[in-house]
């Protein structure tokens, strides 16, 4: 009789120490409802990013008309303003320029961005509508003759602001007109030099809320699809700052930037956690720090790249 055998395999074992796959790649449960919660939490915040408003930016080259740029405040005071640390960094979808920008987070914990990019800025933001050289016809015949935008102010430039806020118009520089014209250097702030708009009696020009309605209020903006995607007059009052730039978790940014977990921070032990270790967790060692480059011009001949 001949013997069958049968070439059924046994199921591997682990090796001790060394599981099969790596745990954390298939998730069930509450690990993939709060997965699935991240991952919205992650594209919302992606979608809020490529729907940031144009910023204030202006030309070093050309003759002094393109190096010129006016706008009007649509906030009432600086004090309204926020201040915070930021980061330009390469954008894959505009040819790596330095127009993706994101909030740093070295005054609450460990900064990603920090560690990769080098320091960040510190900026005020600003709202204002800018006025057009060339007014723009869109297809259903609309003629837009400005444009509502980001001012990003930098450290050297801000106590110019304050200034004109509290002393030239006593704490409410709401609708002050601004003319900024920017030096023929790369390495010049990148809104220009501002300055108040004098009228012909020498007086400082500042709008009325009624010259404010009568010459930028505007209907609903719909798109293609006829969806509303800028509500009426809207373009007359300031930007929602806590919704624009809401606070990163630093977990997000390592997924979305690279970056390593500090050595000991309970995000490590955390990470530990998830990979199936629940023993001590294993010590990484930081990359060595960038250089400090905190000064406000640490961009350099790149600042130009950035588009305020």
């Amino acid at each position: 009789m001949v013997e069958i055998r049968s070439r059924t395999r046994s199921a591997p074992k682990e090796e001790e120490g060394r599981p099969i796959a790596n745990p954390t790649l298939l998730k069930t449960g509450a690990q993939a409802e709060a997965a699935r919660t991240a991952e919205a939490q992650r594209q919302e915040s992606m979608r809020t990013k490529r729907n940031q408003p144009w910023r204030v930016w202006v030309p070093f080259s050309g003759e002094e008309e393109k190096r010129t740029v006016e706008f009007i405040m649509l906030d009432n005071s600086s004090a309204d303003c926020p201040v915070f640390y930021e980061h330009a960094l390469p954008d894959p979808n505009n040819d790596g320029k330095l127009t993706l920008h994101e909030v740093c987070i070295k005054e609450v914990e460990h900064c990603p961005l920090c560690e990769k990019y080098g320091d960040s800025y510190y900026v005020q933001m600003f709202s204002v509508i800018t006025l057009l050289k060339k007014p723009i016809v869109t297809k259903d015949g609309r003629t837009i003759s400005h444009s509502k935008r980001l001012l990003p102010v930098k450290f050297p430039q801000q106590e110019w602001f304050k200034n004109m806020s509290q002393d030239t118009f006593a704490g409410n520089m709401r609708g002050a007109h601004i003319v900024t014209i920017r030096e023929e250097s790369q390495r010049s702030p990148a809104i220009g030099t501002p300055q108040l708009c004098i009228d012909e009696d020498q007086k400082v020009v500042q709008y009325t809320e009624d010259q404010l309605v009568e010459g930028f209020s505007h209907p609903d903006i719909l798109n293609q699809q006829g969806n509303v995607v800028r509500k009426a007059n809207s373009d007359l009052y300031p930007y929602n700052y806590a919704e624009l730039f809401p606070t990163p978790a630093a977990e997000d940014l390592r997924r979305r930037f690279g970056g390593v977990v500090p050595a000991g921070s309970s995000a490590e032990v955390k990470q530990a956690w998830s990979n199936g270790d629940s023993g001590t967790a294993t010590i990484q060692r930081r990359a060595a720090p960038a250089a400090d480059t905190s000064k406000d011009d640490y961009l350099g001949d790149l600042d130009d790249e950035i588009p305020f």
